[in-house]
């Protein structure tokens, strides 16, 4: 809960940058972070019926479909978590409702106690000249499952950008000095890690 409590957040800024007044269930400070870090998520990425071409075109659509994604936390099972939404469907009277499971990778963290949590802070200090965020949790996707989860070997994910960087999103950007420090930081881990194994 440290970890969580010294995470740096500003929330005037990111309420700004994406123009609300106010974050769900009206969470600030500490409940925020905790939210943030610690919670599950489900996101309706996208929803398309009918005709979407230009100029008109009366018609009833014969099919709608919605595309989501759910980022998981340790301990949730993505099959157990499709059968709750198949459930919930179904209670609402929709039973003819397809639905495809396409990919997934379970939630994956190691303690952040660890060797190369530990390495991955000190180098991070040592290239930036300032005190890291460390995150116990992100909402990212990749196979870090496989490291943590089936080998038991302790992984971390570092990367830098800068604030206004929209990782993923339109006008996503990079600034070279902040991409040139983010290459030596991980060169520093990787020659820290191997004198420590």
């Amino acid at each position: 809960m440290d970890a969580i409590r010294r995470m740096p957040l500003d929330e005037d800024d990111i309420k700004k940058e994406l123009g609300v007044k106010h974050f769900l269930a009206g969470l600030s400070g500490f409940e925020l972070k905790k939210a943030y870090l610690g919670n599950p998520t489900a996101n309706i990425a996208g929803v398309w019926s009918g005709y979407t071409g230009p100029g008109h075109k009366t018609v009833l659509p014969s099919i709608a479909q919605a595309k989501m994604d759910f980022r998981l936390v340790p301990d949730q099972d993505s099959n157990k978590l499709a059968k709750k939404l198949r459930d919930h469907i179904n209670e609402h009277g929709f039973t003819e409702v397809e639905l495809t499971l396409q990919a997934e990778n379970p939630a994956a963290r190691t303690p952040i106690d660890s060797e190369i949590a530990r390495i991955g802070a000190e180098t991070a200090r040592e290239v930036f000249n300032r005190e890291p965020a460390i995150l116990i949790n992100s909402a990212g996707s990749g196979p870090m499952h496989y490291w943590t989860n089936a080998l038991k070997i302790p992984t971390i994910a570092i990367g830098v950008n800068h604030a206004h960087g929209n990782p993923h999103a339109p006008n996503e950007n990079q600034r070279i000095d902040v991409f040139i420090q983010g290459s030596k930081w991980v060169a520093r881990v990787i020659e820290e890690f191997a004198r420590a194994s």
